[in-house]
């Protein structure tokens, strides 16, 4: 539901971010009426037996915060096992492109569900203070680390060349620096194999000419 109302640009009226404004305003005939459509919304999405008992609440926050303590299940529990999930998740194996879409999944999900607090100094949207960037600047730093603790020893150098860098680089600028060496890795082992081969063909050549010259003799 939360992101058909995004989708709509709703899910601020369920939020509390889109607040009533005061009687007197200009707009707050506009509020009722949008306030309106989304508990509409809500009601309709629900059996009939369970939308009579929020039939007066008396807005959409509330309708929704009612809802929550009837139906709401606690996120504690599987914020705790995406994180523990997230934590000990190891590139082993997996390719380095898939081992990324598999942490960013998990971090995705765990924003979701316990996103980043947000100011109340924003006018228009607009932060006028720093604490949003540093925020999201602590976020992407531990993302980075987290990426980086879970490659495979093979990368030990290209990690700790970036952990050498000032300032660190965003998780996209990493993982394209980490993805650009597995590809180099990838290109040598295509190149060793022929000569490997050549090399097996020669050695079962010489023995078999070796076992002929036994025949021979």
């Amino acid at each position: 539901m939360k992101m058909a109302l995004q989708a709509r640009m709703k899910l601020g009226f369920v939020t509390g971010e889109v607040e009533m404004p005061a009687s007197t305003s200009a707009s707050y005939a506009l509020w009722t009426c949008v306030d309106y459509t989304v508990r509409a919304w809500l009601l309709n999405s629900m059996t009939p037996n369970i939308a009579e008992s929020f039939l007066y609440a008396p807005d959409a926050r509330k309708l929704w915060i009612d809802l929550e303590e009837c139906y709401g299940e606690a996120n504690g529990p599987l914020i705790y096992k995406l994180r523990r999930e997230a934590s000990t998740l190891m590139q082993t194996d997996m390719e380095i492109s898939k081992y990324y879409s598999k942490l960013c999944q998990l971090w995705e999900e765990l924003d979701r569900l316990s996103p980043l607090p947000v100011c109340k100094c924003a006018t228009a949207s607009i932060c006028t203070c720093s604490l949003g960037r540093q925020l999201k600047e602590r976020e992407e730093f531990n993302k980075v680390h987290h990426f980086l603790m879970g490659l495979a020893d093979v990368y030990d150098s290209i990690r700790n060349q970036i952990l050498l860098l000032e300032p660190l680089p965003s998780l996209n600028k990493v993982y394209v620096m980490v993805s650009k060496v597995e590809q180099q890795r990838k290109i040598q082992v295509d190149l060793c194999e022929p000569s490997q081969g050549i090399g097996l063909i020669a050695a079962a050549q010489g023995s078999n000419r070796n076992e002929e010259k036994g025949k021979l003799q």
